[in-house]
């Protein structure tokens, strides 16, 4: 069963955004590495169908791996992309390109 889901996915073409991280498209993306790495769940980035196998037999043979899993990515979600850490990084970019915004208005968080 493991062993055809992997196969599955990776045959899956790109999908639609939302739902990238079974496909091919999304473990060929670098950036997806890189936020699997930043969560503490590197062992779930994986580039073929060996690493699939070894990665669902992990999460599918032990009730605490896929508990650690969804711990780890809530942990970064809410450290990471709260809204006052989105805002200020789209203020760093628009200061790094010259926009002054010390007069910008922040909405109500």
């Amino acid at each position: 069963m493991v062993k055809d889901a992997a196969r599955y996915i990776e045959r899956s073409h790109p999908a639609k955004p939302g739902s990238c991280a079974l496909t091919r498209h999304c473990l060929q993306n670098p950036s997806y590495a890189r936020t699997l790495e930043a969560v503490g769940s590197s062992q779930l980035a994986c580039r073929d169908t060996a690493q699939w196998i070894g990665a669902l037999d992990q999460l599918i043979g032990s009730e605490e791996a896929p508990a650690r899993a969804y711990t780890l990515g809530r942990q970064y979600v809410e450290r990471v992309l709260t809204k006052a850490a989105q805002l200020q990084a789209w203020d760093d970019v628009l200061t790094s390109i010259g926009i002054d915004i010390s007069h910008a208005m922040r909405p109500e968080s």
